[in-house]
């Protein structure tokens, strides 16, 4: 097994291109829509990506646009067949209350609302923002290390520092993958601490697709959105 997610899926389901119908890009995300018109999406980092076809055949794994788009293929692969409606968000599904230190990578903004309205503490690192709260970089490792509770975006996916982030946490730590790019697949359980993945399936592929060319957000496309989990014990 690969220690990269992308690669380890690449080596056991090799896209099939003639399952693609279209490749959307946009100024802040892109899509994949298959045959059955599912559809995953990926952030591109504000990024207008150029895609090629080829990408999903032979990609290069160290170019950001590669792995959008496998990733997005990947969602719409096995979001739709692999995961569970989630009812509630993640902090419905997980009792973060019963953890003595949480850390975040990546500045989810939405989801800090939601600790800080709970009263607990979460660490949170990001190498792209300045917000007041978060904490020096230098200090990631240090902080995964102590932690029993650990958040990644499913931007780690995308600019390939899942792996590295995930080998320093320590042996009792539970990993949650988190956002509308994650790749819903028991899968990801095969990488070290991964305890619950929370991600999206879409129920419009022509109205996402439209929003994505008019240069929309993922978290606009969510409006025709729905949340999914799969768990470790499932």
């Amino acid at each position: 097994m690969f220690r990269d997610p992308l690669q380890h899926l690449f080596s056991i389901n090799k896209p099939d291109i003639t399952n693609v119908k279209s490749i959307t890009s946009g100024a802040l995300c892109l899509a994949v829509t298959l045959n059955n018109n599912n559809i995953g999406v990926c952030a591109s980092l504000n990024n207008k990506f150029t895609i090629d076809r080829t990408a999903l055949t032979n990609p290069d794994f160290s170019k950001p646009e590669h792995r959008a788009v496998l990733i997005a293929y990947y969602n719409a692969y096995y979001n739709y067949d692999h995961a569970v409606v989630a009812d509630h968000d993640i902090m419905e599904e997980v009792d973060f209350a019963s953890f003595k230190k949480i850390v975040m990578i990546g500045n989810f903004r939405p989801l800090i609302k939601k600790f800080n309205a709970m009263g607990i503490n979460l660490d949170v690192f990001d190498l792209e923002n300045d917000d007041v709260y978060l904490i020096d970089i230098k200090l990631q490792k240090e902080y995964i290390l102590a932690a029993d509770a650990l958040i990644v975006t499913a931007t780690t996916l995308l600019n390939n520092t899942f792996s590295d982030i995930i080998a320093h946490t320590n042996n009792n730590c539970l990993v949650y993958i988190l956002g509308p790019s994650t790749i819903v697949s028991k899968e990801l359980f095969k990488f070290r601490n991964v305890a619950k993945v929370f991600g999206a399936v879409f129920t419009d592929a022509t109205k996402v697709t439209s929003l994505i060319e008019r240069g929309g957000s993922i978290k606009d496309c969510l409006s025709y959105g729905k949340k999914v989990s799969l768990s470790s014990s499932k």
